[in-house]
């Protein structure tokens, strides 16, 4: 059945600009912002000038790592492909438009026999809150997840340790995780004790310096940091967030129970291009620290740049906005655009949604469509495993669309609905987000209304894909009763909502505590994560 334009337009109108795309700015930062107060008296400087000492196990370079030449001697495939697609493939060419685009980044999870020779080996540091209330079987519980990490890493990974409370130490450097260092990682989780207070921020600090003043280095790096308390020194980390983003230094937080700085911790990993994952049960803090090191050792594309442009003979055409808290930028005449993310895992898919605004135009011809080619995509990232940077693709990814005056069947059009789940799983972030907010100041009537607003919407798609489109509705009715009032909201509802938004917007998560967070393991995550619980 076909329809006027004036339908069409409407039709398209309708799924493209969303009032939630635009509702309330997503910074990933959630209110009341933090007071600046002046630096730790224990340690009085910030600046990243605290002297390690260098008593690190060096990393043994091999000459192939010291030359721009790939480490690999066989013919691989590509660590990372990128695909375009759009909702709709027809167009009408009546009326200005503004639909939704996604970029597809997939990587490969093979890893060539040379590479594990020569490829992904990390260098991670542990901070760990040892203050007073981890004591009992708490501390004993992080003994036994550390003792499993340990189990875990390879020969060539490093790992240091360091604990605060209300200081901060160094328990062991940065130290080969071989059989003889094991002995020694072992001997001092043994030796871990609970007292004091807690300092997040001399933790952090210290876990900076370590990394920053390396001498030599593995290609990846990592920080994991685990609280179960409130900050006992309010001050700003916004310092610390610059040498970690110059460093090029991911954060992970976990916190844990119903009394850690959940905005802290999470504001934390937003900052640091990280992730922050809830603990509501000691008892699931090994499989998610074991996913998170998963991660970690499997990173196999890192300082990744996404590059959009309109060809220069498609003059109708503009990028209008990125839906993503990705470091991004569109430039002035909104002909590209660039989207960095810090790394990808092996096996791993991210989908960036962004809008392209698209104006009627004359046809060079008589006739009613043209086949337009409206966006290019390529990439540029360093190859963990081959030792190099990409600089381009082997031939960009394109997107072509139909431009019509003609009127548009639907059935000759049908909707996709990869892009259609991803706007969804785009906004039930964003949604979760602005909830907080609200909660956040106290109104938890208008917290639950745009929930429910968008698990209604949700629910007239559910039957194109139940099991995708569940797992939205599931996380979005645990969040709207975790923020139906304040004593659930602050008893594990903010800090689940923190987790949540974090988890959908990165298309991450650590454990399969849930059905969500099992969507969003990649194959090696899933892997050390299973295999923790299998192991109890």
């Amino acid at each position: 059945m076909s329809q006027d334009n004036s339908t069409s337009s409407n039709r398209f109108s309708t799924l493209f600009t969303s009032t939630l795309l635009h509702s309330h700015q997503y910074n990933g930062t959630p209110p009341p912002p933090y007071k600046s107060v002046s630096p730790s008296t224990q340690l009085p400087s910030y600046n990243g000038d605290t002297n390690v000492p260098e008593d690190d196990d060096r990393v043994i370079i091999n000459e192939s790592q010291n030359t721009n030449e790939p480490t690999l001697t066989s013919k691989s495939e590509p660590a990372l492909s990128v695909s375009l697609s759009s909702t709709y493939k027809i167009v009408p060419n009546t009326e200005s438009q503004e639909m939704i685009c996604m970029a597809s980044l997939v990587t490969s999870d093979y890893i060539p026999e040379e590479a594990k020779e020569t490829g992904s080996h990390a260098d991670i540091v542990l901070i760990l809150d040892v203050s007073s209330s981890m004591s009992g079987s708490k501390i004993n519980l992080l003994k036994e997840s550390l003792n499993f990490i340990v189990s875990e890493l390879s020969p060539k990974d490093r790992l240091s340790l360091v604990t605060f409370n209300t200081y901060a130490k160094r328990i062991t450097p940065l130290l080969y995780v071989n059989e003889e260092n094991k002995s020694k990682l072992y001997q001092a989780i043994r030796n871990l004790r609970a007292n004091g207070g807690t300092n997040i921020g001399n933790g952090l600090k210290l876990g900076l310096d370590i990394l920053t003043q390396r001498t030599t280095k593995n290609p990846i790096t990592g920080m994991i940091l685990l609280s179960d308390g409130m900050d006992n020194k309010e001050q700003s980390y916004e310092h610390l967030y610059e040498r970690a983003r110059e460093a090029e230094i991911s954060i992970h937080t976990f916190g844990y129970g119903s009394d850690h700085d959940s905005r802290k911790l999470h504001t934390v990993s937003v900052k640091t291009e990280g992730s922050f994952t809830y603990i509501y049960e000691f008892e699931q803090i090994k499989q998610c620290f074991a996913g998170c090191i998963g991660g970690l050792v499997s990173i196999s594309c890192c300082d990744v740049k996404l590059f959009l442009r309109i060809p220069e003979t498609i003059k109708n055409v503009k990028i209008s906005e990125v839906l993503s808290k990705y470091d991004n930028t569109i430039s002035d005449n909104m002909l590209s655009a660039q989207i960095n993310i810090h790394n990808l895992y092996a096996g791993e898919k991210k989908d960036l949604l962004f809008l392209v605004k698209m104006l009627p135009t004359e046809t060079d011809d008589d006739s009613e469509s043209n086949e337009l080619k409206i966006i290019d995509a390529d990439v540029n990232y360093f190859d963990i495993h081959k030792g190099i940077r990409i600089n381009c693709l082997e031939s960009p990814a394109t997107l072509k669309i139909i431009h019509t005056t003609s009127e548009i069947d639907p059935s000759d059009n049908p909707i996709n609905s990869q892009v259609i789940q991803q706007k969804y799983r785009y906004l039930t972030s964003k949604v979760i987000l602005d909830a907080s907010n609200f909660a956040e100041n106290g109104n938890y009537a208008r917290a639950q209304l745009i929930i429910n607003n968008l698990k209604q919407e949700i629910q007239l798609h559910r039957n194109e894909s139940p099991e995708f489109y569940d797992i939205l509705i599931e996380d979005l009715s645990m969040i709207a009763r975790q923020q139906s009032n304040a004593n659930t909201y602050q008893s594990g509802g903010r800090a689940h909502s923190l987790q949540q938004t974090s988890a959908h917007h990165n298309q991450r998560s650590w454990g399969s505590r849930t059905r969500s967070e099992a969507a969003y393991q990649s194959p090696t995550v899933q892997r050390y994560s299973s295999r923790s619980v299998n192991l109890e």
